[in-house]
């Protein structure tokens, strides 16, 4: 855990250092349960906390290891899996203390079956695989105007959490189970949009005959 730590604070450092316009991020996502978000704070000086405040208190945590280290991309798991960036410096003066902002955001759409063991892997490598897709000139990261890492780390929290919303039995459910769920999600959710779609021209369509009809005591 040390020496990732280091690597992070070296990452992290050569990014603030690094010329304006060229940001992106500094290449790091980091995807912590609870357990491991707690150390990783004790280690980077962070501050003592519980494993259930590091459950409890997500939000507030993941803000203070934001700041500490912008351009890291940090999930933080859990029943809401918490998501957080950084792209500024925090600067700290004795006159007042400019607070950097941090994108936050929370995905509230997995399933208990989530915990089982090997889902965070099953994450993680859909993260690598997106971000393997994705440039500054991608459309997708274009039209999402954010950084290629952050796109891929949301996205792929998105696809992890859908996946899980299509496994037919949670118990028996392994990595292998939701891995198989995930080639489903284009034709599944695509199916969905097309149905969608059809409705609200349906709908479009009874709207603009009800329209037309002529109104009681009307005459032409």
């Amino acid at each position: 855990f040390l020496q990732i730590i280091n690597f992070i604070k070296q990452r992290s450092k050569d990014y603030c250092a690094a010329d304006q316009n060229k940001k992106t991020d500094c290449g790091i996502v980091l995807t912590p349960h609870p357990k491991e978000f707690q150390s990783l704070l004790s280690l980077a000086g962070l501050g003592e906390y519980t494993v259930a405040d590091c459950a409890g208190r997500r939000i507030e945590l993941v803000k203070k290891f934001c700041r500490e280290f912008p351009g890291v991309v940090i999930l933080v798991k859990g029943a809401n899996p918490v998501i957080g960036f950084c792209a500024k410096t925090t600067v700290i003066t004795k006159e007042k203390e400019d607070v950097a902002n941090v994108l936050l955001f929370i995905n509230p759409l997995g399933m208990p079956c989530l915990a089982k063991a090997g889902s965070g892997d099953v994450l993680s490598g859909l993260i690598c695989s997106l971000l393997a897709q994705y440039t500054s000139k991608n459309p997708a990261v274009k039209t999402m105007q954010m950084m290629p890492l952050l796109a891929a780390t949301l996205q792929g929290s998105l696809a992890h959490a859908l996946a899980s919303s299509l496994v037919e039995c949670d118990y028996a459910m392994t990595p292998f189970t939701l891995i198989q769920c995930t080639t489903e999600l284009a034709d599944y959710f695509g199916q969905e949009t097309h149905i969608i779609q059809q409705r609200k021209r349906q709908m479009k369509i009874k709207k603009n005959e009800k329209s037309s009809q002529p109104k009681a005591g009307m005459s032409f």
